[in-house]
């Protein structure tokens, strides 16, 4: 991720820095997701979340992340 910085700010994707901010905003689901993130892609099947109940709002923002209306197409959506 770190590999982010070194992308010239007019060349990143809006929409990947937008999933990155969803992904870091919970700890346990950032915890979930760090392994998983890539520099131009998201592995969401890969993601473990056996620490996050439907009833928080780590699961809440993991689905707003992984909506994949905005993600297949745009080559940051990985099957796994």
């Amino acid at each position: 991720m770190c590999r982010l910085q070194e992308i010239p700010v007019k060349n990143r994707n809006p929409i990947l820095l937008a999933v990155l901010l969803l992904l870091t905003a919970d700890d346990k689901l950032w915890s979930a997701a760090k392994d998983h993130v890539y520099i131009d892609s998201f592995d969401f099947k890969k993601m473990n979340l056996s620490g996050i109940n439907t009833d928080t709002d780590g699961y809440a923002i993991y689905q707003m992340a992984n909506g994949k209306d905005h993600l297949h197409g745009k080559g940051i959506y990985q099957n796994g």
